[in-house]
């Protein structure tokens, strides 16, 4: 009974580090992916204020799942709960409720796009292809990936 109860609080203490971290209400989360894309070789630059700014906030399906839908108190009418602050491409994920959100909903976001023949709207060329590394793992193009704590993700189209 102890060992198990041990077990339990080990696992417990081990995974806290993963759980979202929860605002004052207790609901939603606020995570952070980070994004690169390179084309040719070249860094490409997340613009800062993606679904902040009414010129770089496209895609308006899930503002009801924002954690911060209105500010006129900063003059801002509010933010999508996936969204950028600066040129790092560190991704903002604040939600209000605890649900998956994906790297294609952010990209519909901020109005751009990519695919297994183009990223950013550059196409790959005769001996380029496109493709993804997840976290050290490299896949296929995909919209379906799951946005998580710290996760690193980097499109990439070019030679390879």
């Amino acid at each position: 009974m102890v060992a198990v109860a041990s077990l339990a609080i080990v696992g417990v203490v081990v995974g806290l580090p993963y759980l979202p971290s929860l605002p004052a209400g207790g609901t939603g989360f606020h995570w952070h992916a980070n994004l690169r894309v390179t084309i040719d070789g070249q860094a490409m630059a997340i613009p800062p204020n993606v679904g902040i700014d009414p010129a770089l906030w496209n895609d308006h399906t899930l503002d009801d799942y924002s954690d911060m839908r209105d500010m006129p108190e900063m003059g801002m009418g509010g933010m999508a709960p996936l969204h950028t602050h600066s040129t790092d491409g560190r991704i903002h994920i604040e939600s209000r409720v605890t649900r998956d959100y994906t790297i294609g909903e952010f990209f519909r976001i901020w109005g751009q796009s990519f695919d297994g023949q183009q990223a950013l709207g550059h196409a790959a060329t005769s001996g380029h292809r496109v493709w993804m590394v997840v976290d050290g793992s490299t896949m296929s193009p995909s919209y379906s990936v799951v946005l998580r704590n710290e996760m690193q993700i980097q499109i990439v189209c070019g030679a390879g």
